[in-house]
């Protein structure tokens, strides 16, 4: 029996490597089994993205030719229609919003089944023709084309203001000479000139006449532009964005200049255009006119003079002061 047994541990170790070298035969013959199914399955899904890409090449030469899409994409129909709706519905914004079928230069063989974005000025297929009108680039484009429409509407129909004017298409302000935004409409510069204006009407075109980049505290001489009953050009001059009168020194305005004061002066302006100006005024623009500098101060010697301090009394023998007689007891004289 122990004889027995001993072979067959001998058999089982003489078999075991052979054992052995066939699992691991037959894992590597599963594994390149596992490979190549796996790249078939790769080579299925890699033709089935191209046909998928001829599909939409085939779908966008049809919608180029008006040609209806479920002809081109027959397999759309047994999927639901997704893909036909989906194409079928940028199509249609796309022709609501104004985009260019064709490309950009209808006709041409190269450009059949390719869209034209008037807005973005873009040239695409039909594949990316939902993604575009989708993005917020596109539809920011369409909105600021559809305003500079209105804004021109507006202008033919005389509905803007007398002093806004449509530059680049775009409201431009000619009081404050800056671009008319909601933001430059409520700000209190283009208010305060508003009300000015509405005030003192006939100074519309002397603000005509200010030059538009004059730069910050920038004083400029007045060309021309004001009204005729205004006097000489001479007179006047630009002051942070205000009309500064000259000879009297302070802003310019209607009320100003027919006042009986400005009327005298204009009379003999070489009095007044050569004489310094000192002091300040505020105008209804809130402009300054500042004058010359105060003289220096006076030297300390002038301001201050030195006096020299009283000498002092008489040393007594003990080397104390002496006292004074008007001081000593009694008030008698000095002390004996």
């Amino acid at each position: 029996a122990g004889g027995l047994s001993q072979a067959a541990d001998a058999a089982l170790l003489t078999a075991a490597p052979q054992t052995t070298a066939a699992l691991q035969a037959a894992a590597l013959h599963a594994a390149t089994i596992q490979a190549a199914h796996a790249l078939q399955a790769a080579q299925a899904t890699q033709a089935a993205q191209a046909a998928q890409v001829a599909q939409v090449a085939q779908a966008a030469a049809a919608a180029g030719q008006g040609l209806p899409l479920a002809a081109a994409l027959p397999g759309a129909a047994a999927a639901g229609n997704w893909w036909e709706e989906s194409l079928r519905r940028a199509v249609q914004r796309a022709r609501e919003e104004g985009l260019v079928e064709g490309g950009r230069v209808p006709g041409v063989p190269a450009m059949a089944g390719m869209w034209h974005c008037p807005y973005c000025f873009q040239d695409l297929d039909i594949g990316r023709l939902e993604t575009h009108l989708g993005s917020s680039r596109h539809m920011k484009a369409v909105e600021t084309c559809r305003y500079v429409a209105a804004v021109k509407e507006r202008e033919q129909r005389g509905e803007l203001p007398h002093y806004i004017e449509i530059r680049d298409g775009v409201e431009f302000c000619t009081l404050c000479h800056n671009y008319a935004t909601e933001g430059h409409f409520i700000s209190a510069k283009h208010q305060k000139r508003v009300m000015y204006l509405q005030q003192y009407p006939s100074t519309l075109q002397a603000f005509h006449a200010f030059p538009e980049d004059p730069g910050a505290g920038a004083i400029v001489p007045v060309a021309s532009g004001l009204p005729s009953a205004w006097g000489s050009p001479d007179f006047y001059e630009w002051r942070n964005g205000a009309l500064w009168c000259k000879l009297c020194w302070k802003n310019a305005d209607e009320s100003h200049v027919y006042s009986e004061r400005h009327r005298r002066r204009a009379e003999t302006p070489e009095e007044y255009l050569g004489r310094p100006h000192v002091g300040g005024a505020y105008g209804p623009l809130g402009s300054e006119g500042r004058g010359a500098p105060p003289p220096p101060p006076p030297p300390l010697g002038a301001a201050w003079p030195l006096v020299e301090p009283p000498p002092p009394p008489p040393l007594g023998g003990d080397g104390a002061a002496a006292p004074d007689a008007a001081t000593a007891p009694g008030g008698c004289g000095p002390v004996v």
